[in-house]
Parts: C-alpha cells; structure tokens; sequence
C-alpha cells in the first residue's frame, strides 16, 4: 500500500508517522504472521480500500487516515511478539553459523 505524503499532511498521523521502527527495516527482513494477525490486518486494509473506492467526500481523507492508525500500530505489536517467540531460535541458528564459518576459515 502506498500512501502519498501529501495526503497525511497536516494531520497528527503526519507527525506521529516517523516514530514506528518498522520504516527503519532492510528489504530482507520479515514479519512473520500468524492466520489470525494476517487476517486481521486484511481486514483493515479492505476497509482503506473500500473508502477509496467510494465516492470521495469531505469525510474519505478522515475515514481513510483513521485506519491508517491501526494498520501501523497493530503490526508494532505483532513485530515485539515475534522479536520475543523467536529470539531462542535466532540465537542457536546464529550459534550455529558462528560455528560453520568458523570451521571455514
């Protein structure tokens, strides 16, 4: 989903935007979603679309930004659960790593 600069303008989620770390990621990382999660943001993202889709009023920009909200927040929320189920699992794959290259080198 894209979202021009131009249509946050101006609103407290222009300004609040810049402070979800999830911009910061590299290409190559993921976040992973359970069934649920996934639907739950889907249906988030049907209702942006669904208000984009209608006919535009002087209500669209409100309705549209108002589910914007959620569709940064919740995944905030989704990414700490992830960082703590897998932080175990990412320390042995990395102690294993440590280990292969080591014998390489």
């Amino acid at each position: 989903m894209l979202i021009h600069p131009d249509f946050l303008w101006n609103t407290p989620l222009a300004n609040t935007i810049k402070h979800y770390e999830f911009f910061d990621y590299s290409v190559n990382e993921a976040l992973f979603l359970s069934e649920k999660e996934e639907t739950t943001l889907y249906n988030i993202i049907k209702n942006i679309q669904q208000e984009y889709h209608a006919a535009i009023d002087k209500f669209s920009q409100h309705i549209i930004i108002r589910n914007l909200k959620p569709c940064l927040t919740i995944p905030s929320g989704f990414t700490k659960r992830q960082f703590i189920t897998r932080k175990i699992t990412n320390h042995k794959i990395l102690d294993r790593l440590e280990s292969i290259a080591s014998g390489l080198f």
